[in-house]
């Protein structure tokens, strides 16, 4: 493992360029995962784990088939500890409106416009309740018309 092949030292090189970067975000998924064992929510963050995992083991291989150069395979595993899905875990027991709030996002996100509807919750927390819940999920339709549920 160590030695001083110059070629083991260039891959060496190569991977701390590409992944070390990335390390820090290892470090936030951890954190968010011991975060999600103190509200008891462990599912979302085990399938966020295996996710990054799957991308890293996934990418890299499909990187190993396209091209030989092990430059591709640290993209993948960079790629693997980057990889965060946005999700809402609403926290029922501290406010009451959180569950509705997730809802209409998730419709939002549905529609392609989960960011705007971010910005529109973001500003208007004072105003959760679900008569302005429905007046930002109308307005970030764009035409008015009630937004479309995306479950039952």
């Amino acid at each position: 493992m160590f030695d001083s092949d110059p070629a083991m030292i260039d891959a060496g090189s190569r991977y701390l360029h590409s992944v070390g970067p990335l390390y820090g975000l290892f470090g936030l998924g951890i954190g968010l995962y011991f975060a999600s064992q103190g509200f008891g929510r462990l599912r979302s963050a085990v399938v966020a784990n295996f996710t990054r995992l799957a991308i890293a083991v996934g990418g890299g291989w499909v990187a190993l088939r396209i091209t030989p150069d092990l430059t591709s395979v640290f993209v993948a595993v960079g790629l693997g500890l980057a990889a965060f899905a946005f999700r809402h875990f609403p926290m029922r027991e501290v406010h009451p409106h959180a569950q509705h709030a997730a809802e209409v996002a998730e419709a939002a996100a549905a529609q392609g416009r989960f960011w705007d509807m971010h910005d529109r919750l973001c500003a208007g927390q004072d105003a959760f309740d679900d008569d302005s819940l429905l007046q930002y999920a109308r307005a970030n339709t764009g035409s008015g018309a009630r937004p479309r549920r995306t479950r039952e």
